[in-house]
């Protein structure tokens, strides 16, 4: 109850997260054996990570001393047996869970992770302390013999695993714990004399410990990329942001033309559309699948340089270009600055829109599907301006395969390809790309088994690479109209005989671009002040309509329009909208966590209620003292 405030508004939140979307099991099922559990115990081992592959097991370890303790602290006269009794119980309760699929699925606020499972394990490693400690306070409740044959037992216990050993142990493991176990058995010994001082004793406890962190702990990560591969940019980047910030304080989002980690945004320290995070909206993540960002459809999605329509439904007004990516278009972005070591460009959006807008009621059938990314920001664009045809297909001028046999390639679609050789390792599908107008050329290329697309022109000497196991719209930058663009798309090394392919490539009709531009940029939410919570501003909608945002759906979110209270809605499942009316309108945005206000009194009442009965405990105290004086 004293944690009410943060609790309930969470326990709201995680009903709308990602991470709580899966599907209850319909059967019971074990994860591992009972002895590789108990391997779990040792010093040394690799950490899991994965919530798949071999010996998934809870990371569980907390030291030597603690499961050397816990046989002790059965076997200790001087603890109460209901005490162990209880403890015992909630050992097995934790260990039922962990090798239960529907307890799992419970424990983890009805999810199974995706990785970095068993996350509850910190509570069983917590408990096994606290039986730790229990036994070391009451040591003298056991023998020399009990302390003798407990370690015995451990590394009978040892040799046994190493017989049965895990992918997760190796021959260091065997001999680490068997050292451990000697010395704090020895340890044990030397406490239950009771002739050394207790400050040496609490030293040499000390000591044991953090060599035991450092020979144990240190072996068990499995590091595959270091710090520097992460932060190589971050001077360059950060010089880059600070200058758009110190030369705009308005409200907005940037983005990185490539970005080094999935939370650039957050490494960097600036607002973008880039997410990384169990907490985001399962629905927000697969709107921008269908967009064409890259994601996995759940709690993820990750910007690239997009189409000028992409960029100007999501509010970003600048474009931070990295030496990686292609230049952005004159035609639709203006550059304002480069960082001294040449390593990074600002490029402003020339047709930015804020969070918010005003647009056509037809915006309510605006519907995301996955497939042609294209169509979804076009559909957007028709029902939202009235416009049509802002994205023009480009030609395929010619297609060709080595190792391979393909459809015929005529026109953005779907196409199957088998290899001609199921041994191969070598084997492309080659698609010349032509731009029918002066200006970028975006492409988007999908596949469940190709991984990597090769792109070139001017007879290869430009060119650029791209995974697409998460697939994404690519710009591959300004072609002036009959351009050929070759995508070479790798199939050798795929898993199976055959498989499919989407091919999407399109070039942008600036003029009806502007058209749709000018229409949406008169009904702008001018946000005159902001803060994390609140938005609030001014806008002149020329038509009755919808109020717009590329603010995810959450009904935390309130929206005042001229101080009424507007009814908000799901736009195309996932974004925040509400109805607006034709005119000039004061209009604000709040956000706040639902079920904050109960949590808070709920808390409150709760510390009101501790506090009255510490006094009233104290008072009694005083006036016991005060009536003993009294009769003395």
């Amino acid at each position: 109850m004293l944690c009410a405030v943060t609790l309930i508004p969470v326990f709201l939140i995680l009903q709308g997260a990602s991470a709580t979307s899966d599907s209850a099991p319909t059967t019971f099922t074990s994860y591992f054996d009972m002895l590789n559990l108990i391997t779990s115990h040792l010093a040394g081992l690799e950490t899991t990570i994965r919530s798949s592959g071999d010996d998934v097991l809870p990371n569980i370890y907390c030291s030597i001393l603690s499961i050397l303790l816990l046989p002790l602290y059965i076997a200790n006269s001087k603890i109460r047996m209901k005490e162990k009794i209880v403890y015992v119980i909630l050992i097995i309760f934790f260990v039922f869970s962990f090798n239960n699929n529907w307890f799992n699925f419970v424990w983890h606020a009805l999810h199974f992770p995706n990785d970095l499972p068993y996350r509850f394990s910190f509570m069983y490693s917590f408990f096994i302390l606290v039986i730790a400690f229990r036994a070391l306070k009451y040591i003298k409740g056991v023998e020399y013999r009990d302390v003798a044959f407990t370690g015995m037992l451990w590394i009978f216990a040892v040799i046994i695993m190493q017989k049965y050993s895990t992918n997760k142990m190796t021959e260091y493991t065997i001999y680490l714990n068997i050292a451990l176990i000697l010395v704090w058995s020895a340890f044990l010994l030397i406490l239950k004399k009771g002739k050394m001082q207790k400050a040496i004793l609490a030293l040499c406890v000390f000591c044991v410990a953090f060599c035991e962190i450092i020979v144990a702990d240190m072996n068990s990560f499995l590091f595959t990329q270091y710090e520097k591969d992460y932060v190589v940019h971050y001077d360059t980047y950060r010089e880059a942001i600070k200058n758009v910030y110190d030369n705009d304080s308005s409200f907005y989002r940037m983005e990185l033309s490539y970005l080094d980690t999935r939370m650039d945004p957050c490494l960097y320290g600036y607002r973008g559309m880039s997410t990384f995070s169990s907490m985001a909206y399962e629905d927000y993540s697969q709107n921008q699948y269908s967009l064409g960002n890259s994601s996995n459809r759940i709690n993820s999605y990750t910007y690239n340089t997009q189409t000028p329509v992409y960029n100007m439904m999501y509010a970003l007004k600048y474009i931070i270009k990295t030496d990686s990516s292609v230049q952005p278009s004159a035609d639709y972005y203006t550059n304002t600055y480069i960082t001294k070591d040449k390593n990074a460009e600002v490029y402003e959006n020339d047709y930015y829109l804020p969070v918010a807008f005003s647009v056509s009621e037809d915006v309510k059938k605006w519907e995301v599907e996955e497939g042609n990314p294209f169509e979804a920001q076009e559909d957007f664009i028709d029902r939202a301006a009235g416009v049509s045809d802002v994205f023009i297909p480009a030609e395929v001028a010619g297609f060709d395969s080595d190792g391979a046999s393909t459809d015929e390639i005529t026109e953005n679609g779907t196409y199957y390809f088998s290899k001609l050789d199921e041994d191969t390792t070598s084997a492309s599908i080659n698609i010349d790309i032509k731009n029918v107008k002066d200006g970028n050329l975006y492409v988007y290329i999908s596949s469940p088994e190709i991984e990597n697309v090769n792109y070139s022109w001017d007879n290869e000497e430009h060119t650029h690479y791209q995974s697409i196991n998460e697939p994404n719209i690519i710009d591959l930058g300004y072609h002036k109209k009959g351009d050929i663009v070759t995508a070479s798309l790798e199939c050798g090394s795929i898993d199976t005989d055959s498989s499919f392919f989407d091919f999407y490539a399109y070039n942008v009709d600036k003029e009806v671009f502007d058209s749709a531009y000018e229409l949406l940029e008169q009904g702008a939410f001018n946000i005159e002040k902001f803060s994390d919570t609140k938005l609030s501003g001014k806008v002149n909608a020329g038509f009755d309509g919808y109020l717009y945002t590329s603010i995810p759906y959450d009904k935390g979110w309130s929206v005042y329009i001229d101080g009424k209270k507007a009814e908000i809605f799901e736009l195309a499942d996932c974004q925040l909208a509400c109805k607006i009316s034709q005119g000039e309108h004061s209009v604000v945005m709040k956000y706040e966590p639902r079920g904050l206000h109960y949590g808070a009194a709920i808390s409150a009442a709760s510390w009101l209620g501790l506090i009255g009965y510490f006094l009233q405990k104290k008072f009694k105290i005083v006036k016991k003292k005060d009536n003993i004086v009294e009769t003395v």
